[in-house]
């Protein structure tokens, strides 16, 4: 019985040594967490696989930190931090890393949990002991640790970012730069709380914090105090908010608040509505100037145009520049008695083409011209002389034009504003004159209402009225290499046929022509033969697809039975070919040249890109002077573009079938190629439209159906009276018969 109590005893001794061991190893190994990166697993503490991996990142982060330390002093202004989450870095912190961080004045680094890794080499940091749970606080305190412990001497400015922002980083580097990096400062949103918040933040009324979303920006004398009492700040959180909780930290470490001003709503801009204007495409300049940073920008998409309508605000102030050198370029030419030809020889540039980029710009000059332009009126509407609507919606894009023209206007009245003590405001268009010309620009004749301010001497507000003359000046040609498309590519031709034999074999001549020209060409026939076709026709239909065939050209020929269906129809042929084969729909009303096959293989991409050619259609020949029906030249009194027509279209059939084919249910004529475009546009396909002024559309009568819907008999009409002739030529006719009593 002693033996075994002995025995108990030495049990429960070695048990409490072995409980103890445990506890002060555990004890040591959560104190070695000032391990060089902050990492809680230490090689001593861990198996020989977790201490490689750990050798591993700590090889990574020095190579990071090495890489940004041997940046050049020209890019040492400002260091990003962008916090993330393993979920977003493949989208939201990939697009970031793609558009503005590439014009950084600065250098970016990427924040994640410790288990986030990079398969697109984003300068990335795991930071340890953090996940990506919500809020992130610790990742937020930890971000500004890792930044001041390795980078505290080499840049001025440290910036805090989410994942969703937007940073125009010309804007900020200007910023910046304006300011004094040498003195403690803390810029942001100044942010208190929102109503059901205000009093629960423990803030004083005269406290406040820099709202994280828009960016935090903090120069290195202030991160430098900041980061010592992080450790400190970690314990003794009062709110769910990090940005809360590093406002409170900066303020009681370095003794500064958030800036209070105004104006920084307008430049670290926190606007939920922006991301969907931005998206739709009408977001305004103006609304785009201010601003330093934008913020949510959830989707990459959205985050990409946003980058390419800066960079084209680039592009515009570029271009303005070159043809400013232009016009210096044949001024100085006056002064040394040489021509430019002489100038550009020597540089030996074929595309420095200055002649019409380098005339002076003024209405005087650009009222003597050799040909008269008319001019589009400006008002609620749109009103044209020469457009097939005469009074329309002004567009998105013009209006943006006009818009963009008239802040450039105000930025040069304004130019000198606080030298001479007063500014003029915009207010409102009354009206305007606009035209195109292609040999300068865009003209525009604008009578503005401003506001007249002076705020020094004897202050004055008062509306005035001017008149403003601007042009947007077309830049030079540029010309980018590419490589060519595939010549021998087949284009799979699609006809629908119903009667109409003799328009048919107009269309079979000009098939064979083409395909002595190019041979990469087949055809495929859809016909009807139960809708108005006699024996003879059928007969004679037959033997021409036979003496086709035996010419030995690529055919193919289906029937439909019933009425006429063109959707059916193209349904059809597009079924008789494999999934990657390029297809082009066409009418047997339609000339074409080889050149027009080849604009389709160019212009027809296949995943991406859908060709919707805009055709000349003829007129009626009994208004028209000249009698040929296959003479195809291009002029106004022959024909009009069908710029509203989309039954001409070339694409591949997979991409056909990815947007749900032609929809059979239509039946008759039109509608059918409407409904396809609109698909179409809603898919993620890019839609190409261009003249081409060898695809003609062959006048014939055309004869509405009154079983057609509403909708399709409308435009059948529409169709057939635009046909007709043109408008001065039906004025004559209309006057010279006495149709309209005066």
């Amino acid at each position: 019985m002693k033996e075994l109590k002995q025995k108990g005893k030495v049990v429960t001794n070695n048990l409490v040594q072995f409980l103890s061991g445990i506890v002060i190893g555990f004890t040591i190994c959560s104190q070695m967490t000032t391990f060089r990166y902050h990492w809680t697993e230490s090689p001593f503490c861990s198996g020989n696989q977790n201490r490689y991996q750990l050798d591993d990142k700590i090889a990574e982060l020095d190579q990071l930190v090495d890489s940004i330390n041997k940046k050049s002093d020209g890019q040492n202004l400002v260091l990003i931090g962008v916090m993330t989450a393993e979920k977003y870095l493949d989208t939201r912190a990939l697009s970031i890393y793609q558009t503005w961080a590439q014009n950084l004045k600065g250098r970016i680094i990427f924040f994640s949990s410790s288990s986030s890794r990079s398969s697109h080499g984003l300068p990335l940091v795991a930071l340890p002991t953090v996940d990506d749970s919500y809020p992130p606080q610790k990742k937020s305190f930890l971000m500004f640790k890792f930044m001041s412990d390795h980078f505290i001497d080499k840049f001025e400015y440290f910036m805090r970012a989410d994942d969703d922002v937007y940073v125009n980083t010309e804007k900020l580097d200007q910023f910046l730069r304006s300011v004094n990096s040498s003195k403690p400062q803390f810029i942001g949103q100044a942010g208190v709380g929102n109503k059901e918040e205000f009093g629960r933040l423990s803030l004083e009324s005269n406290e406040n914090f820099c709202m994280g979303g828009p960016g935090v920006i903090m120069s290195s004398t202030t991160l430098e105090i900041f980061a010592k009492r992080i450790p400190y700040c970690l314990k003794h959180l009062y709110s769910t908010h990090e940005d809360v909780e590093i406002g409170r930290c900066v303020r009681h470490a370095v003794g500064i608040p958030c800036t209070w001003s105004y104006e920084m709503q307008q430049i670290l801009q926190h606007n939920i509505t922006h991301e969907l204007l931005v998206k739709e495409g009408t977001v305004s300049a103006k609304q785009l100037n201010k601003p330093i940073t934008i913020h949510p920008i959830k989707q990459p998409s959205t985050m990409r145009a946003l980058h390419n309508h800066y960079k084209n605000i680039e592009h515009q102030k570029t271009r303005h520049e070159l043809n400013q050198l232009y016009r210096n370029l044949f001024k100085t030419t006056k002064y040394l008695n040489i021509t430019v030809d002489d100038i550009l020889s020597k540089l030996n540039s074929k595309y420095l083409t200055p002649i019409l980029l380098g005339q002076p710009i003024d209405f005087n000059s650009l009222t003597k011209r050799p040909f008269y332009k008319e001019w589009d009126f400006i008002s609620h509407n749109l009103f044209s002389a020469t457009n097939i609507n005469p009074k329309r919606h002004i567009e998105s894009h013009i209006w943006r034009s006009i818009e963009n023209s008239i802040q450039d206007i105000m930025a040069n009245i304004n130019r000198q504003s606080k030298q001479k003590g007063r500014t003029m405001e915009y207010k409102n268009l009354y009206y305007g004159y606009m035209r195109v010309d292609p040999l300068i620009g865009v003209e525009y004749i604008l009578d503005l209402l401003l506001v007249y301010k002076r705020y020094r001497g004897r202050r004055m507000v008062i509306p005035v009225r001017r008149h403003a003359y601007a042009v947007q000046t077309f830049s030079q040609m540029q010309i980018r290499e590419m490589d060519s498309c595939n010549q021998k590519e087949i284009v799979n031709i699609i006809v629908p046929l119903s009667g109409r034999i003799e328009a048919f074999i107009r269309f079979l001549d000009n098939f064979k022509e083409v395909h002595t020209k190019d041979p990469f060409i087949s055809l495929a026939i859809v016909s009807f033969p139960d809708v108005g076709q006699t024996s003879d026709q059928m007969n004679q239909l037959q033997a021409l697809l036979s003496d086709l065939k035996r010419s030995g050209i690529d055919i193919q020929v289906a029937q439909l039975a019933g009425f006429f269906s063109r959707a059916a129809a193209l349904q059809r042929g597009s079924s008789m070919f494999p999934n990657d084969s390029l297809l082009l729909f066409l009418d047997v009303d339609m000339h074409f040249t080889d050149q027009v096959i080849a604009r389709v293989r160019l212009n027809t991409i296949h995943g991406k890109q859908i060709y919707f050619p805009i055709v000349f259609s003829q007129y009626s020949l009994k208004f028209i002077s000249e009698s040929n029906v296959n003479n195809v030249d291009i002029s106004g009194e022959r024909g009009y573009w069908r710029q509203f027509g989309f039954g001409i279209v070339s694409i591949f059939k997979s991409d056909l079938q990815s947007v749900g084919g032609f929809n059979v249910s239509i039946h008759g004529w039109g509608m059918e190629d409407v409904n396809l475009y609109d698909r179409i546009i809603h898919s993620n396909f890019t839609i190409f439209r261009s003249i081409d002024h060898q695809l003609v559309h062959i006048y014939h009568d055309i004869h509405c159906d009154h079983s057609l819907t509403s909708i399709q008999y409308e435009m059948c009409l529409g169709t057939k009276l635009s046909s007709l002739g043109s408008v001065q030529k039906l004025a004559k006719y209309i006057n010279q018969n006495k149709f309209l009593k005066l």
